[in-house]
C-alpha cells in the first residue's frame, strides 16, 4: 500500500506554537514532523535524531531541549501525538472512501435485481470493514455479498413455508378444493408480491383465491396465462388479457382489454 502522500498541517496553530523558537528550532522539529509522517514513529535515541536531520549530536541536543516536548515516548518510540490523530483520521478517511467506493461498483456491475440491490444497500456497514486491510477491502466485500444475497435466498424459501402453511391452514378451515397446478400457481404469485414487498393477511388471500378461481374457471392453463401477463406488465394485482380482433377492409384493428382481479391489499 503507497504512503499517505501529506498531512493536514494548520498554520494558525504551527505560527503560534513556534512563534518563540529560533528557525534552526523550527527547521528541526519540522522535519521530524516530516520523518514521522512517513516512518509513522521516530527513534528515541538522540543520535539517531541528530542524523536524520543532519546535525551534530551536541548542536541537536541544544535544539532537542527546546522542541522535545512536542514528543512523547511510547513503546520505546517517539511520536508527535496530535500529528499521530491527524494521520490515523485521514488513514480512517482514505479507508473509509476505498471501501464505499469497492462497494458501489461492485453493485453497479453486479446486474441485481431490484430487491437484491435494495437488500444490499441497507444491510451495508462501511465500519464493519475498517479493520481490513485496503488490499483486501474487494475481496472481502465480495464474500460479504454472496452471504448477504444468501441471505436473501435463505428468506425467500421461509417465507414460501410460511405462505405453504397458511394457503394450507385457509383451505382446509374454508374447505377449499384447489384444481390440480394451481396451489404452485398461487406460491408463484405470493412470491412475486413478497418481491415488490406486498403481502396478503389471511382474509385477503382468501378472497383473492376464490376471485383467481372464478376468474380463470378453475382452469390452470387459463391461470398460468393471467400470471405471466400479469407479473410481465409488473401488475399489483392479477388480471386477464383478452384480445378482439375487427377486420374491416385492408385494415386490422386490434383491441385489448384487460380486466382486474384482485388488487386491492388487506
Amino acid at each position: 500500500m503507497s504512503k499517505d502522500p501529506a498531512f493536514l498541517m494548520y498554520s494558525k496553530d504551527w505560527l503560534e506554537g513556534t512563534a518563540e523558537y529560533m528557525p534552526d528550532e523550527k527547521g528541526v522539529y519540522i522535519d521530524l514532523l516530516c520523518y514521522q509522517h512517513q516512518r509513522g514513529y521516530l527513534p528515541i535515541e538522540t543520535e539517531r535524531l541528530a542524523k536524520m536531520v543532519g546535525l551534530s549530536h551536541n548542536i541537536f541536543l541544544k535544539i532537542w531541549a527546546v522542541i522535545s516536548c512536542h514528543f512523547k515516548q511510547t513503546d520505546n518510540r517517539l511520536v508527535n501525538r496530535k500529528l499521530k490523530v491527524v494521520m490515523d483520521e485521514r488513514a480512517e478517511k482514505s479507508k473509509m472512501n476505498t471501501i464505499t467506493g469497492t462497494f458501489a461498483s461492485l453493485l453497479r456491475f453486479g446486474n441485481y435485481s431490484a430487491k437484491q440491490y435494495k437488500h444490499l444497500k441497507t444491510n451495508f456497514k462501511p465500519n464493519n470493514f475498517i479493520k481490513y486491510n485496503k488490499e483486501c477491502i474487494t475481496e472481502r466485500l465480495t464474500e460479504w455479498l454472496v452471504l448477504c444475497l444468501k441471505s436473501i435466498e435463505d428468506e425467500d424459501v421461509n417465507g414460501i413455508n410460511n405462505y405453504k402453511g397458511v394457503l394450507s391452514k385457509i383451505l382446509i378451515e374454508n374447505k377449499i378444493q384447489l384444481p390440480e397446478g394451481f396451489e404452485s400457481l398461487i406460491i408463484e404469485w405470493l412470491k412475486y408480491k413478497a418481491e415488490k414487498g406486498q403481502s396478503y393477511k389471511e382474509t385477503g388471500l382468501k378472497t383473492f383465491i376464490n376471485s383467481f378461481l372464478k376468474r380463470s374457471n378453475s382452469d390452470v392453463k387459463v391461470g398460468r396465462e393471467m400470471l405471466n401477463f400479469s407479473m410481465s406488465q409488473n401488475y399489483a394485482g392479477l388480471y386477464k388479457n383478452n384480445y378482439n380482433e375487427n377486420n374491416t377492409g385492408n385494415n386490422q384493428r386490434r383491441i385489448k382489454s384487460v380486466n382486474k382481479l384482485w388488487d386491492k391489499e388487506d
